[in-house]
């Protein structure tokens, strides 16, 4: 028996399950690989091991300063294994040019239909943003060059900040 995920992917905007047009099966958001390592019985969380992808290093390569960010669409939260790699990962980087590790969460599936969340991963500190704050805080603040990796500061410049 396989260990493949146990959900369909699903229309963004009515929720139902994705089917494929032309063999009627449910489609799966999983790829290949994660469905065989899902099947690598040495290699399963039983014994330790936890997989789990990131969704952006975001980088800008002039400043050579970035960011790790993972998106959850419907307000959804990170898993507790998922916190855990990811707080792996924050804390083994040491780079001055590192601007931290942050959760996107939106109310729907982007900036353009619902409100934005971020979460600093370090600190737990969470603030509901605007776009205008959101496209800001992609742009990691370079105009001023902050340096803080507390989320909080950072909107709070961002919004003293006229275009």
């Amino acid at each position: 028996m396989t260990a493949k995920r146990r959900f369909n992917a699903q229309c963004h905007d009515c929720r139902i399950d994705a089917i494929c047009p032309t063999c009627k099966k449910p489609v799966s958001p999983a790829t290949e690989f994660s469905d065989w390592s899902r099947e690598q019985k040495a290699i399963r969380s039983s014994v330790g091991f936890v997989p789990t992808d990131l969704d952006f290093v975001w980088l800008n390569y002039k400043s050579k300063q970035w960011m790790l960010l993972e998106e959850k669409r419907y307000n959804a939260r990170l898993e507790m294994p998922q916190r855990g790699v990811f707080n792996v990962l924050h804390n083994s980087i040491n780079d001055k040019n590192y601007k931290g590790f942050y959760i996107v969460r939106f109310e729907k599936t982007s900036p353009e239909d619902g409100s934005i969340t971020i979460e600093n991963l370090s600190s737990g500190k969470t603030r509901k943003i605007n776009k205008k704050q959101f496209f800001y805080f992609l742009q990691m603040n370079w105009k001023h060059k902050q340096k803080e990796k507390d989320v909080s500061k950072i909107i709070t410049n961002i919004r003293n900040t006229r275009l």
